[in-house]
This record gives structure tokens, C-alpha cells and sequence, in this order.
């Protein structure tokens, strides 16, 4: 092997013959190489890293909230497809981990609850009315909150039986369940609570005449009793 020059090691200050094909060549071994480099490592001066800004969990949390909705705003038709090609087997799971979720946190699914129903409180009276009908073994029950609100706006927001302007009104069924009556757009009137309550089961106190059709979407899947 030809060699070029000699050097000496600058780490074991040992003399050693450099070769013409490294002739850059600085330590004379490998081990040297390295021994010096960490040498030089723990003897330089540390330099003071810059401290990262913690995010608290609070922020954290509502930055993730803002990310996840821009997503969702921008891939509507992605989640759409990713959602309706969920296996049927899905929802037995889902609902079974929904109620585990309930069961191990009370407090925040009655505040949660509380929150929806101030939000809400039309879907929490449909919700209501649909329970009962389902209680009663109503076999058409399709009447949805939109539906409900659109029947409202058509009465002016007046009772239909004494006409009086309220704030909140109940949902009163021309034909009363026990007669065979169905929880559905064309059986259901807005009245005042001492009119519903006045008419009970009985016949309609004055003559009406229901919202037929609606601009509101109908149930995808209308409920019928087992």
C-alpha cells in the first residue's frame, strides 16, 4: 500500500503513516476518531435549549376541536361514504361502549343532557311525544322535530283550539291514541296546555284542520311496533 505522508494523532499523539487514498486522514485509528469526538463532546460548553410553551389541556383540547372541524367541513363527502360503509354489526358495539360511557360518567351526561335540552328544546318535546307513542303501541310514529316546527309556524304560533298567541306550545292529537290515532304530521295540532289538558282523549274542542304537507324531510326509516 503506497503511503503519502506521516502525522501525528492529535488524541493519542501517537505517529502514523497516511495513505494516498485518504490523504484527509487526522486520527491514526478509528477508535481515536471517536474517543476524541466524545472528548470534545463532554468538554464543550452546553448550550441552554429553549423551553417548549406547555399547552395546557383546556387549549389542547379546543385546538383539537377547531382542527377536527375544519377537517370534517372539508372531507364532507369522505365521512359521508367512510360512515355508510360501516358493517351492520357496528351498531350493537356502538351502543353497547355508549352505555358503558354512561354508566361511568352521570354527571357529565346530565349536564350534557341539560345543554342539549336548553339548545333544543323542540327535539326534546318530539323525542318525548315518540316515546310515549312507542309506550302506547302506536304503529305509525314519523313525525319528526322539523316537521313539528313547520306545523307551528302554519298555526302563527297560536293555539288551535282557543287561538291565544304562546310562547311554548304542546303538541295535541286530533285523534287521541286510545282511538287509534298515530303520532304522524296529519294527526298532530299545536294547543295551549289548558286546552290539551281540556281535551284529554275526547273529541277535538272546536273543528281543525291539520298541516297536511311539509317542507321538512321525512324519517329515512319510519318506526312501526313490533
Amino acid at each position: 500500500m503506497p503511503w503519502s505522508a506521516e502525522k501525528i494523532c492529535p488524541f493519542c499523539l501517537g505517529m502514523f503513516m497516511v495513505t494516498t487514498k485518504n490523504p484527509q486522514q487526522i486520527h491514526c485509528s478509528g477508535v481515536c476518531y471517536h474517543a476524541h469526538r466524545h472528548q470534545r463532546a463532554v468538554e464543550a460548553p452546553k448550550k441552554p435549549r429553549p423551553k417548549k410553551k406547555r399547552i395546557s389541556t383546556e387549549h389542547s383540547r379546543a385546538l383539537h376541536r377547531i382542527v377536527s372541524a375544519r377537517y370534517y367541513a372539508s372531507h364532507k363527502a369522505e365521512h359521508a361514504e367512510r360512515v355508510h360503509r360501516t358493517p351492520s354489526a357496528t351498531p350493537e358495539k356502538t351502543r353497547k361502549r355508549v352505555q358503558r360511557w354512561r354508566r361511568k360518567n352521570p354527571e357529565k351526561l346530565r349536564i350534557r343532557n341539560r345543554g342539549y335540552a336548553q339548545r333544543h328544546p323542540e327535539n326534546i318535546v318530539v323525542a318525548a311525544q315518540r316515546r310515549r307513542a312507542r309506550e302506547n303501541a302506536v304503529e305509525r310514529r314519523d313525525l319528526t322535530p322539523q316537521q313539528w316546527a313547520e306545523v307551528q309556524a302554519a298555526f302563527a304560533h297560536c293555539c288551535a283550539y282557543c287561538g291565544r298567541k304562546m310562547q311554548r306550545l304542546t303538541m295535541d292529537h286530533v285523534t287521541p291514541y286510545i282511538q287509534g290515532g298515530s303520532h304522524t304530521l296529519w294527526n298532530v295540532v299545536p294547543a295551549c296546555h289548558s286546552c290539551n289538558s281540556r281535551k284529554k282523549d275526547r273529541a277535538v274542542l272546536v273543528p281543525v284542520q291539520p298541516l297536511l304537507l311539509t317542507c321538512a324531510p321525512v324519517l329515512a326509516r319510519v318506526e312501526r311496533s313490533a
